[in-house]
């Protein structure tokens, strides 16, 4: 019954890849093949094909085996599917009137989630919380009216998001979805950092999050326990494995990562959490960095990574997403041995890009 109930295009077909399409990449070939080679619906078809036309016995005695192999990984993608998915009785208190709030979303990844939650009508109020409103959130603010609120507020200010939350709160009642995306990135090696920039990078990207996590929670604990409320943190595979002169913002989305890993056991089943894993964006932050192997590890759309997002919302979908497919192979990468942990680092060219 767990697999009838999971949605029949999304068990048949995968996501579309959300890295950059220009160019070949492994994310797209695994893509195409998953919707021929290795899709359910084709192989079902193709094994039922095969039994009329050979009889069961040769059939199974050969591609039967593999065919079978390849339906039942199709199953366990449907089964993991559910077991992420928040149950039908966790529901937004208003699904029609939802209250989004967003940091850093003037530019990058966080302007692109709010283009795509603006042009939503289920989105009463789309909170943007960040240190200066830029020009196209401003254009956007045009577009949709008061629908979005700038709230500015410098994360980097110790417990200034934390007072900002509170009055979102106190003025909106609540927060249906809160996306921690805000971050700064280490332009230094770690020795040359100054104690300021130091503390700025752990405020921004990993204390002023948790400070606002906690006052969403202890809100939704008292006004709506019912309801859901869905955290996304953006985090990056970074946190997985870091390149030289980016040790302390690879510590702040490690710390973020686990932060959330250990939350999920906190709470209760109405608070879903989701931590998204990307690798390099096509967004100004990283814009200067060339690792060169496009192929392997291809840059991810934000656009399509916005969309992506929203989709994980929508689904009330928990635990740790990670883009593109390389990313999936990181948390093992430093429990490798030495010597192929050495030169992995030397051929991703990380430490040189």
């Amino acid at each position: 019954s767990m697999v009838l109930e999971c949605n029949i295009k999304e068990y048949a077909f995968p996501s579309d890849s959300v890295v950059l399409s220009s160019g070949w990449s492994i994310d797209l070939i695994i893509h195409k093949i998953l919707l021929t080679f290795l899709n359910p619906i084709l192989i079902f078809i193709y094994m039922l094909f095969q039994y009329l036309r050979e009889g069961a016995a040769i059939f199974s005695a050969v591609t039967g085996i593999l065919c079978t192999f390849i339906e039942v990984a199709w199953i366990f993608r449907a089964i993991n599917i559910q077991l992420r998915s928040c149950s039908s009785e966790c529901r937004f208190s208003q699904p029609n009137k939802l209250i989004i709030l967003i940091t850093g979303g003037s530019n990058g990844l966080g302007l692109q989630l709010a283009k795509t939650f603006g042009s939503d009508s289920n989105v009463k109020s789309l909170i943007i919380m960040d240190l200066a409103e830029s020009k196209e959130l401003k254009d956007l603010k045009r577009i949709y009216g008061n629908k979005i609120i700038f709230k500015k507020c410098d994360l980097s200010i110790p417990y200034r998001a934390r007072d900002v939350t509170r009055d979102i709160l106190s003025k909106y009642g609540r927060v249906d979805s809160l996306i921690c995306n805000a971050g700064v990135r280490q332009y230094k090696d770690f020795i040359d950092l100054k104690l300021e920039e130091l503390h700025t990078l752990v405020q921004v990207n990993f204390i002023s999050h948790c400070e606002m996590i906690n006052e969403v929670v202890k809100n939704h604990k008292i006004e709506n326990p019912e309801d859901r409320l869905h955290i996304v943190a953006v985090s990056s595979v970074l946190g997985f494995v870091s390149p030289m002169s980016l040790g302390i913002y690879s510590a702040t989305k490690a710390s973020l990562t686990n932060f959330m890993d250990a939350l999920r056991y906190e709470v209760p089943n109405q608070i879903v959490l989701s931590t998204i894993c990307p690798g390099q964006l096509t967004t100004d932050m990283f814009s200067d960095i060339d690792v060169g192997k496009g192929f392997l590890a291809p840059l991810v759309d934000h656009r399509k990574l916005a969309r992506r997002i929203v989709e994980i919302i929508r689904n009330g979908r928990n635990g740790l997403f990670a883009y593109p497919f390389y990313a999936r192979f990181m948390p093992a990468f430093r429990c490798m041995p030495w010597y192929i942990y050495q030169a992995l680092r030397k051929f991703s060219a990380m430490d040189r890009s």
